[in-house]
């Protein structure tokens, strides 16, 4: 085979395995989406407002059965569960303990803010709520730690942290960890000026021998 063609055939190759991998990051859903769409679809409702004219000519009358049709609707809409901790959970780890790690590899690389944000505006469970109480007081004993922003929240069996410091040493990120029993996840990206930003997930299992894994 001629140089050139060589050449050519290898920068073929190349370029193929560039589109396939382009192509299978681009499948891999973001867990935040999820997340929203899971919500979003919660908060559907099959009541809508009658689309048939109203029966009274009575400006008075219209306004109360207005009214009244409102409150059939409100009423509705109270009586939809709110998505649950376990429901959230299940994004990341199924019933059978195997870990969606390319879940778990998206949101602490990209997403993880994010993801703190969305859940702790969510009516907590009692399960996030025990581990979200056993996180904090975990972390207000960190007194000689240097924390200068923290943000973390809980719900299900999926715990999630991103603070900023400038020393966090191997046995403060292992005293953090054991606020539960958990399986942890960590990444720490150190900044041009010293800074360290560790963000962490922590899935509550009592057995980590039983976790598997999934991509």
């Amino acid at each position: 085979m001629k140089l050139h063609h060589l050449i050519f055939a290898i920068t073929t190759i190349a370029l193929c395995a560039i589109l396939i991998t382009a192509f299978y990051s681009s499948q891999q859903s973001s867990p935040v989406v999820a997340l929203e769409d899971s919500i979003q679809s919660k908060q559907q409702t099959t009541a809508t407002l009658p689309t048939e004219p109203l029966t009274n000519n009575d400006e008075a009358e219209q306004s109360q059965e207005l009214t009244t049709r409102d409150e059939q609707v409100q009423a509705q809409d109270e009586e939809l569960e709110p998505i649950s901790g376990e429901e959230i959970s299940s994004l990341f780890i199924d019933d059978d303990n195997v870990i969606n790690g390319g879940a778990v590899e998206r949101l602490l690389r990209e997403e993880l803010d994010q993801f703190i944000v969305r859940i702790t505006a969510l009516e907590q469970d009692e399960m996030g709520a025990n581990r979200m109480s056993l996180l904090g007081d975990t972390l207000s004993t960190l007194t000689d730690t240097s924390i200068y922003s923290q943000q973390f929240g809980c719900t299900g069996r999926i715990c999630a942290l991103t603070l900023v410091t400038d020393n966090l040493p191997q046995q403060v990120t292992d005293k953090i960890a054991k606020f539960d029993d958990n399986y942890t996840f960590i990444r720490r990206v150190e900044s041009e000026n010293g800074d360290i930003k560790f963000q962490a997930i922590y899935l509550q299992t009592h057995d980590p021998s039983t976790m598997s894994f999934r991509q």
